[in-house]
């Protein structure tokens, strides 16, 4: 099995590709304008990516045939994306997001970094 994203005349998708079963359509998650798949477990039954907004903010997805792209949401930051599953699917590997500043948490002028 094949999985990655394509380019289709509603945004781009996430897809699969088996040697029997061809290309799959697996669309992307509702709000988000393109999907990217990323990694699919050995059984080619749970599918991981991220599903992707204009402003640029990803959010992670597991895929199956029953259920669908579901939401895996973020670890309380704006974003994350998932990379790779467990030969069973059930254990999920990725990237997330953990930053959310606030005016507070912005560097003063002090703070910032200088080429001195």
């Amino acid at each position: 099995m094949v999985v990655g994203g394509a380019d289709t005349a509603g945004g781009r998708h996430a897809f699969s590709w088996t040697k029997d079963g061809g290309l799959r359509d697996l669309g992307t998650l509702s709000g988000y304008d393109e999907a990217q798949a990323y990694g699919v477990s050995a059984r080619g039954d749970v599918i991981v990516g991220a599903a992707q907004k204009a402003d640029g903010q990803t959010r992670a997805f597991r895929w199956t045939r029953t259920v669908g792209m579901v939401s895996m949401g973020t670890l309380g930051g704006p974003s994350s994306s998932a990379f790779a599953t467990s030969s069973f699917g059930d254990v999920v590997v990725g990237w997330a997001d953990l930053t959310n500043p606030t005016d507070e948490e912005q560097p003063t002028d002090e703070e910032q970094p200088t080429d001195e």
